[in-house]
């Protein structure tokens, strides 16, 4: 059974995320910290580590329709205990060419 996340407010669907699997908690730094409190259930990190990856495309999209895009903008993977697992910036998610 596929469970929903919530990403600041905005609801999430994906296929790789499910019920009953570890908790991986998704805090987004602007550089103001915007701390995920409920967290997503993923199978694995690999698994986080991608909705990650989707989630940090889809705040820079957002950013770019709203005029800014900041590459230092970045979502922190932790773990249940709070253990930082890795870290996600918008510059590692996104190719700028001229």
């Amino acid at each position: 059974m596929h469970a929903t996340c919530f990403f600041w407010g905005r609801p999430i669907n994906k296929s790789t995320i499910y019920y009953g699997m570890p908790r991986y908690y998704f805090h987004f730094l602007d550089p103001v910290e915007v701390e995920d409190p409920v967290g997503c259930e993923c199978p694995d990190e690999a698994a986080a580590r991608a909705l990650a990856i989707d989630e940090a495309r889809a705040l820079a999209a957002d950013g770019v329709r709203d005029g800014l895009l900041d590459l230092r903008h970045r979502i922190e993977v932790n773990d249940g205990r709070g253990t930082i697992l890795f870290a996600i910036s918008f510059a590692d998610v996104v190719a700028i060419s001229c």
